[in-house]
């Protein structure tokens, strides 16, 4: 099933992939674990994912990144994130490397100060597993 692009902000709909995911079946995967740059995951936090206010799409994590006591909501999920977790990534569609589960962590990382994270890679291959 793919997700209703008309209701995503344009911004999202150019970078983001292509399907929608279950994060329980994310989870469940066997995958190995490895490190990457940050910079690498960056990027997205210049894009709405969050709610704000009870309106979706309307939130850049990097707001949050910046000014955490402005947005209590993500503060706690911020703050709460469990970072012994790796964040899930997959290749988008135009080459980036996307999170589909730990943009809380990351924000809590570089928050933190950390240049490195941990991660697992999801090959497109395994679409078929995750997608709902």
């Amino acid at each position: 099933m793919r997700r209703d692009y008309d209701t995503l902000p344009p911004e999202i709909r150019e970078q983001g992939v292509d399907f929608h995911w279950d994060n329980r079946k994310i989870w469940a995967l066997d995958l190995p674990v490895e490190e990457i740059e940050t910079s690498l995951l960056e990027w997205q936090l210049d894009l709405p994912f969050w709610a704000h206010e009870g309106v979706k799409y309307r939130l850049c994590p990097r707001l949050v990144l910046e000014d955490l006591e402005a947005y209590p909501d993500h503060k706690d999920r911020v703050l709460s994130a469990d970072i012994r977790y790796p964040i899930d990534i997959i290749e988008n569609p135009g080459g980036r490397l996307e999170i589909l589960d730990g943009v809380h962590r990351l924000v809590r990382l570089m928050r933190e100060g950390h240049r490195r994270v941990k991660v697992r890679r999801i090959p497109r291959q395994s679409i078929p597993l995750i997608e709902i």
